[in-house]
């Protein structure tokens, strides 16, 4: 028990050249976060020095001291870049892939033409695993949110942040997997009394893991799917590579937007992450005696590994409870891991209903992955990635998280934008990237309608609640309890103290598939 499987099923990234050049691009954004982040600070020196020398002055007075400002970013930038390098060398192992040092050796290796024509010329050779110069300023700014995720799901000063996201999550997983197993209910048949190391659970768009450490150090057999080779590269360095609590120091706050900033000192926050070493604390909870879980990850789209294969066959094993007439997904031949239906006790999903163009999608996998009683529990806004219409769909998509494709809108935090126009070329990126086999128009829904989708293709809604700071908060539509508990709105990646602070009125719910 409490055992963490890097990779599972038979991922390899090289077989596809476009899947290779986008590892190479995460890889590689890592590789150059450091000389990158650190132009921020070269411009502002540029910009300083560029102004009239009365002006100068003053920025130098001692009260500012604008140039050892400066300096001190940069110091807070190498910092980060310690994380990043050490993300980046678990990566290149865990890829097989050769060390920049490896691949500077083998170009510098000159071969000599024994053409008559060319004799004596030297040409530099190019390694087939050369990952370098891949990343795009797009990938660059995914690896620096990344690392300012740290602080949201690996700090100690993130974990208010988190804990109003997952706190709800794990009480409706208690509850209905409770530490001691009780006997079958009329209303609960089949779950309450499994225990809870023999409950599957699925969290697809994990991020950066740490809901799926809880979740195993609670007991539960966890797996975790990202798409985002970013995420996976950090979450696999944090779960099965750090050795310590603190091993690292990081300024969350450097490197981004300096809008909206009450001081410098804010900006120059230092935290240390990680809180909790994850083989220390699973080695830990088992020395006390409890009865911790598995945890395994894949790495791919959500659709293109869980939706299932759509012959015909499956097609009449599974119907379409909603409307067989409705034309089926795109099909994708099942890989040899792909889980087949009725796999997971639990579902949840966090900050993520709404990064499909086509939310049918999602409920016809999920319904399909869960086990008759198994519940799905939700908890997010409804920032719909592919709502082009709104121009802010796909801008946030490559922004927040997880999707990390990015943080940064599931949150940014709230210190101000950067250029539309580099906004924009980072959308068409992120939308070709994460949804290339999609061809399905975007339909951003209402809360209202997420919920009625829900019931109507087999679920039972047994909580729903908007978590904001309102009393009249509880929406559960009288399909049983749940509600009525204030809690408050949510930021993702929200500094705490910028002067521009965005918020979540997030859609809570705990539905159960019927039949």
């Amino acid at each position: 028990m409490g055992e963490i499987r890097e990779w599972s099923g038979d991922f390899d990234p090289f077989e596809d050249p476009e899947e290779k050049r986008v590892l190479f691009a995460a890889v590689d954004s890592f590789h150059q976060y450091a000389p990158l982040t650190h132009r921020q600070t070269h411009a502002r020196r540029q910009a300083y020095y560029a102004l009239p020398s009365s002006h100068r002055l003053l920025l130098s007075r001692p009260e500012i001291s604008y140039l050892a400002i400066l300096d001190r970013l940069d110091e807070a930038i190498d910092r980060n870049a310690e994380i990043a390098d050490a993300i980046l060398q678990a990566g290149l192992v865990a890829f097989g892939l050769p060390t920049a040092e490896q691949l500077i050796a083998y170009s510098s290796v000159s071969s000599t033409s024994t053409d008559q024509e060319n004799k004596g010329e030297r040409r530099k050779k190019k390694h087939p695993l050369d990952w370098r110069d891949h990343a795009n300023p797009t990938d660059i700014q995914k690896a620096q949110t990344t690392i300012r995720q740290l602080w949201r799901d690996w700090s100690g000063e993130g974990r208010a942040e988190r804990d109003a996201c997952y706190d709800p999550v794990l009480a409706d997983l208690e509850a209905e997997f409770p530490i001691s197993p009780s006997s079958p209910t009329p209303s609960n048949p089949t779950h309450s009394h499994i225990p809870r190391h023999d409950v599957s659970l699925l969290i697809p768009g994990c991020g950066l893991a740490r809901l799926c450490l809880e979740t195993t150090l609670r007991g539960f057999r966890t797996e975790g799917n990202e798409i985002s080779y970013h995420m996976l590269l950090a979450s696999s360095y944090m779960l099965n590579h750090t050795t310590k609590a603190a091993q690292h120091v990081l300024h969350p706050w450097v490197g981004g937007s300096e809008s909206n900033l009450l001081s410098r000192e804010d900006q120059l926050q230092r935290v240390v992450v990680p809180d909790v070493c994850p083989t220390m604390a699973l080695r830990e909870a088992v020395e006390r005696g409890v009865n911790v879980g598995e945890m395994s990850m894949t790495a791919s789209d959500f659709m293109t590994l869980y939706e299932g294969s759509s012959s015909p066959s499956d097609a009449s094993s599974h119907p379409d409870p909603l409307n067989p007439a409705i034309p089926p997904p795109p099909s994708h031949p099942p890989s040899p891991t792909q889980p087949s239906s009725q796999t997971f006790n639990a579902v949840i999903t966090i900050f993520f209903i709404d990064t499909t163009p086509n939310f049918l999608t999602y409920l016809a996998t999920i319904h399909r992955l869960l086990k008759s009683g198994g519940i799905w529990i939700n908890l997010g806004p409804l920032l719909w990635h592919f709502d082009g219409g709104s121009g802010v769909g796909e801008r946030s998509y490559s922004r927040r998280r997880r999707y990390h494709d990015e943080d940064e809108n599931h949150g940014d935090d709230g210190d101000g934008g950067e250029n539309d126009e580099e906004e924009e070329d980072r959308d068409k990126s992120n939308t070709k990237e994460r949804r290339r086999w999609d061809p399905h128009p975007s339909i951003p829904l209402t809360d209202e309608e997420v919920m009625h989708l829900v019931r109507a293709y087999g679920f039972s809604v047994e909580k729903h609640e908007v978590l904001d700071d309102h009393p009249l908060n509880n929406r559960d539509g009288g399909d049983g309890g749940g509600g009525g508990k204030d809690r408050g709105m949510m930021g993702y990646l929200q500094n705490p103290a910028s002067m521009l602070q965005s918020r979540y009125r997030c859609s809570h719910w705990v539905a159960r598939k019927v039949g």
